[in-house]
């Protein structure tokens, strides 16, 4: 085995699989999305304030912590934008991982927090056009009502718009720019 083919395993630090990965990509983080389950009536169901305000209510439960419309909403722009699969071929372009993310993170990633707050504000079509080409870029977004996302593993924090945005405002946004600066899809030739 070839130096440069060797992974390094160190203690504590998980071997993640996308280290071997040679096209750097897009990761999406969707912090603190909630999607809380729980027995209603007759059946299991994702909480969600408008559908189960009675039920929320009795259980005590705040209404702004169990917004499952927000996940929703982001993962329904993600979806209407990217396939699950490569066409094509198997290979996934989207699936969902468990708590911590950043064991699956790529060692050559960028982790970038989004927040109307930061005193940094990009284009975004800028930004992305501008990012390294051998750098995976890891979108932190907020899906929740109130609140900020994690720090700690974000490299730092911009602001894509002077105002606040909802989280599916935020990944189009990015999306139609990254669609703009790597080519992806070509609705001009359709």
């Amino acid at each position: 085995m070839k130096d440069e083919d060797r992974i390094l395993e160190l203690p504590g630090f998980p071997s993640v699989p996308s280290l071997l990965k040679k096209k750097p990509g897009v990761i999406f983080i969707l912090e603190k999305a909630s999607l809380t389950l729980a027995y209603v009536g007759k059946k299991f169901q994702v909480l969600h304030p408008d559908e189960h305000a009675d039920f929320m209510r009795k259980k005590n439960l705040d209404p702004y912590k169990h917004r499952s419309n927000i996940l929703y909403e982001a993962l329904t722009k993600l979806l209407q934008k990217f396939n699950v699969k490569a066409k094509g071929t198997s290979s996934k372009l989207f699936h969902l991982i468990k708590n911590p993310v950043t064991q699956y993170l790529p060692v050559n990633s960028h982790k970038i927090g989004l927040s109307f707050r930061s005193q940094e504000v990009v284009d975004i079509a800028d930004y992305v056009s501008s990012a390294s080409d051998d750098t995976t870029l890891v979108f932190v977004v907020g899906a929740m009502a109130h609140g900020k996302i994690d720090q700690d593993y974000t490299d730092e924090f911009i602001s894509i718009c002077k105002a606040p945005l909802s989280a599916n405002a935020c990944l189009m946004k990015i999306c139609v720019a990254l669609e703009e600066s790597r080519d992806i899809f070509c609705f001009n030739s359709c």
